[in-house]
């Protein structure tokens, strides 16, 4: 049985369609890279688009507190951070004794949700209100 003109224009088409992937793909690397003016995700530059993250998350984490709850970012204290993909958790004491657990989108820069936990008692949700 052999290769008949059906095989080969069937793999020309999926070259092709493979090739037209793959100009896309990188096309959209670059646009991100120019967009955001950081590595496109994957490859080597996994570690640095997740410190640019770290950076990013942590200024809106700090700035919606002190929006939503009045605390000045110099009075926190990061305590620990963690992200999956862009999604980031940071944790901080404040001078007042209370903990704030921030989620953050750091490559959209937008706050998902804030708790404030103080040391004796309930925790309080809060989303850009100032709930005590």
């Amino acid at each position: 049985m052999g290769t008949t003109a059906a095989d080969v224009i069937y793999a020309v088409q999926v070259l092709g369609e493979g090739l037209a992937v793959n100009a896309v793909w990188d096309a959209l690397k670059l646009g991100l890279k120019q967009l955001f003016g950081t590595p496109s995700p994957g490859g080597d530059s996994r570690a640095e688009l997740r410190a640019m993250f770290a950076i990013e998350g942590d200024q809106v984490a700090r700035s919606q507190i002190e929006q939503a709850y009045g605390v000045p970012e110099a009075d926190l204290k990061a305590i620990s951070t963690g992200f999956h993909g862009s999604n980031g958790l940071f944790v901080y004491d404040s001078d007042d004794g209370s903990t704030f657990i921030v989620n953050v989108d750091a490559a959209e820069g937008v706050l998902l949700h804030i708790v404030r936990k103080w040391p004796t008692g309930p925790a309080v949700a809060g989303s850009n209100s100032n709930e005590q």
